[in-house]
């Protein structure tokens, strides 16, 4: 039996459709005719346990003779090795198909473990916290004074160092009253996300804010606010916080919807 050339492919018309190639070693080729032209179909054919089998190899000319023969080659020893071809080529699949799943699972978890204290926070003032002035003072307070300092840091690797550093760059300002506000909201915000998952997989150890003792950072002498009275600093914040709602409420596109400035009243209430 001759071996099947280029030539010998080339040669069937319409009218050979269903023509059958065969050479040795069990490889065969089945003249199709479609709307495409001639396609010739390869199998190996092989005997296996005592029965008739084969396995698809590819059509020419999609796929060159020399590697269609290299194929039957390679089955050719599987088969040897009494491993039914069929099935090691769905198992061969199957292995794919998990290392494609295994792949993506990664590529997923090396997602969830680079997020930060910025991604926890974009998501926290969404789904985590409604304040009466639209979350506008708390989204000020951490653009300020938290997202600069830890925003970029990964959550997994956030410690109480983070947020002590943090806290003393604000007492470095002479603003107690803010410090103890931004360690009370970014204590609230970690201990929402230590409920929730991806955060609470990243929050593993607890939250760092549990570990930080914000009395030993506070002024002898600090009271709180409604104790005492507002140190210059704080005056001057309170003045730039009115002065800031005045200014975003002038510019506000919609004023029925836009949070409204604290009445003048109350205004020379707090001064007095």
């Amino acid at each position: 039996m001759s071996k099947i050339t280029v030539k010998e492919l080339e040669a069937p018309t319409a009218a050979d459709d269903g023509r059958v190639f065969r050479e040795d070693g069990g490889l065969t080729g089945k003249v199709r005719a479609g709307v495409r032209g001639i396609t010739v179909l390869f199998r190996y054919e092989f005997k296996q346990n005592g029965q008739k089998r084969d396995h698809r190899l590819g059509s020419w000319p999609k796929k060159p003779l020399a590697e269609i023969r290299a194929e039957r080659d390679r089955i050719r020893v599987v088969v040897a090795n009494r491993i039914d071809p069929n099935a090691a080529k769905k198992a061969e699949r199957i292995k794919k198909q998990k290392e494609i799943e295994e792949t993506i699972r990664q590529a997923e978890q090396e997602r969830v473990d680079s997020l930060t204290v910025k991604d926890l926070f974009d998501v926290w003032i969404v789904d985590g916290v409604a304040r009466q002035d639209d979350n506008a003072e708390l989204k000020r307070s951490f653009a300020k004074d938290v997202i600069p300092t830890i925003g970029k840091k990964p959550l997994r690797d956030l410690m109480d160092t983070d947020i002590l550093a943090m806290l003393r760059k604000i007492k470095r300002r002479g603003v107690t009253r803010t410090l103890v506000n931004v360690y009370g909201d970014v204590s609230q915000m970690l201990a929402w996300g230590e409920k929730r998952q991806p955060w609470r997989g990243l929050l593993s150890d607890g939250s760092p804010c549990d570990l930080v003792d914000v009395d030993k950072l506070l002024p002898d002498d600090y009271e709180e606010e409604r104790d005492r009275v507002l140190s210059v600093a704080e005056i001057r914040e309170l003045r730039d916080i009115f002065q800031r709602m005045d200014d975003e409420y002038a510019a506000a596109a919609d004023r029925r919807r836009a949070t409204r400035p604290v009445d003048k009243k109350t205004r020379v209430a707090l001064w007095l």
